[in-house]
Order: C-alpha cells, then sequence, then structure tokens
C-alpha cells in the first residue's frame, strides 16, 4: 500500500504543479507568422509617394485565429518621426492557410523609411517586423545597393505569470508533503 500511496501523491503533485503554473501545456491554439511583405509603390508625385504593404499572413496552429488586424506606420529614418501610419482588420485566418490584405500609406518622396508592422490577435501583438525603403536621392558617384525592402519578423510570445503555488494549491501542495513525510517516516 505505500508505494501506490507514493505514486499517488506524486501523480497529485504534478497536478497541482500544472494547475499552479509551474508547467504550461502545449498550445493547441493559432500561430501566425509573417511568410513575405510585399511593398508595391502604388502612386508617385514630386511630393509624395503612395506604398502599398501587403504581408502575407500564415495560421500554422491548431486553430483558427480570430479577430486578426494588421498595423503598419513608415517612419523617416533620419529624424525617427512616424510619417504615416493605418490599420486594417482581417478578421478570421483558418487553421492551415495564408490570407493577405494590404494598407495605403502616402508619405513624402525622396526620403529614406524603415516600414514597421504589427500583426493583433484580439488585443495582443503577436508577429512584428521591419523592413526599409530608401527613396533618397543618393549623391553623385555613390552606388545604391539593390534593395527591395528586406523584411525581418519575429513572433512577439507572451510574457508567462510567475510560477508559483497560490491560494488552495498551496496548502494542498503542503498537505500532500506532510502526509509523504508521514508514510516515509513509518517504514
Amino acid at each position: 500500500m505505500g508505494r501506490e500511496f507514493g505514486i499517488i501523491l506524486t501523480l497529485i503533485l504534478l497536478g497541482l504543479i500544472v494547475v499552479s503554473g509551474c508547467i504550461s501545456p502545449l498550445s493547441s491554439g493559432a500561430y501566425l507568422t509573417v511568410e513575405y511583405v510585399d511593398v508595391l509603390q502604388k502612386s508617385v508625385s514630386d511630393d509624395t509617394i503612395t506604398l502599398g504593404i501587403t504581408p502575407l499572413i500564415t495560421n500554422n496552429g491548431n486553430a483558427d485565429a480570430e479577430d486578426v488586424k494588421i498595423q503598419a506606420k513608415v517612419v523617416d529614418q533620419q529624424t525617427g518621426l512616424t510619417m504615416n501610419g493605418n490599420g486594417v482588420e482581417m478578421g478570421v485566418i483558418k487553421k492551415g492557410t495564408t490570407d493577405q490584405e494590404s494598407i495605403m500609406l502616402t508619405v513624402p518622396n525622396n526620403k529614406d523609411y524603415t516600414i514597421e508592422i504589427f500583426i493583433f490577435e484580439g488585443d495582443r501583438v503577436v508577429v512584428r517586423g521591419q523592413g526599409r525603403v530608401n527613396l533618397a536621392p543618393k549623391p553623385e558617384g555613390q552606388i545604391t545597393p539593390y534593395g527591395g525592402p528586406a523584411f525581418v519578423t519575429y513572433r512577439v510570445e507572451p510574457t508567462p505569470a510567475a510560477p508559483g503555488f497560490r491560494g488552495v494549491s498551496s496548502i494542498m501542495g503542503l498537505v500532500a508533503v506532510a502526509l509523504l513525510y508521514i508514510v516515509r517516516r513509518r517504514r
């Protein structure tokens, strides 16, 4: 009986650890990634340029992604000021599918910009990324390297809750440890 009690007690302790947040079970939700970001020149004038920013978003998770939104902003590389920004709602991205939506942003022409994108699922940013667009005229003799916007994107993981026992779980854990101590001491 002592060995069976020890196994049951161990299983109870492991269950308490999972419930208390020390070990989180594998996520079975949506998992959004950005496959590619296309930046198109939609219209150009002497003073302004309109850019079409289109990220291709894939849901590699086990569930549909609900309430997906994209936000994009164009930042002047010289001043660090945001020149324009906008967002669009995509709605649902089904599991195992890729979807896209374009955001049009008009900014002053002849400047170099960093384009930043944020992909939201609900109220939380899950992917962010950035790339560069060089539109400023270069001094004579300087070669402009080939450069479509090379976007770098990465997932933004939520900050996990601090592990540890809470409330009733901590009391049950202490009782379980006390019982294990008593059983071992009687041997």
